[in-house]
């Protein structure tokens, strides 16, 4: 995800970045979901909390290996899914 995030924008390797993530991620998420709203959300929403775990650290957001980080990144998701 860092990676993802700190090449996107770069000017020699942003439009790979964007492009593998189109069409490598993206794509087959809004075919699994069926939607390209609910699944940009879906994509926004995973990058959003790996970013504020990883690198914010955000104390609220427990680690993801616990039962607690699985409850609040499903009820993200589901949000996301409802929309």
């Amino acid at each position: 995800v860092r990676m993802m995030l700190m090449n996107a924008h770069d000017d020699e390797v942003g439009a790979s970045v964007r492009e593998i993530q189109q069409h490598g991620l993206q794509a087959e998420l809004e075919r699994i979901v069926g939607d390209p709203a609910r699944a940009a959300l879906l994509m926004a929403v995973m990058l959003g909390f790996s970013v504020a775990e990883k690198s914010l650290h955000l104390g609220a957001i427990p680690a993801p290996d616990t039962v607690d980080y699985e409850a609040q990144l499903r009820h993200l998701l589901a949000s996301a899914l409802a929309f």
